[in-house]
């Protein structure tokens, strides 16, 4: 039981990390095509909040064997393999 809430909680960061990407991208769009001279106001914190969780969740995550499920340990293992020595 415990290892389940433990691989579903790693599909749910992956899910919110993936989300505050999306934001991201979606803001700097916004900059760059609407409005130049945006400003954040009061926001500023939640903007900075948000590139500290999309950047820190992600890299949590590679690092965070306990949470990975056979499915995941395959997944990074399959593009390292060309990579390892013959």
């Amino acid at each position: 039981m415990k290892e389940k809430f433990r691989y579903r909680l790693f599909y749910r960061l992956i899910d919110f990390a993936f989300a505050m990407n999306i934001l991201l991208l979606l803001d700097m769009l916004y900059e760059v095509f609407v409005d130049s001279n945006m400003d954040y106001g009061v926001f500023a914190p939640v903007a900075l909040g948000i590139v500290v969780l999309a950047i820190c969740i992600p890299s949590f995550l590679i690092f965070a064997r306990f949470m990975h499920d056979e499915y995941i340990r395959l997944l990074w293992q399959k593009p390292l393999k060309p990579l390892s020595a013959p």
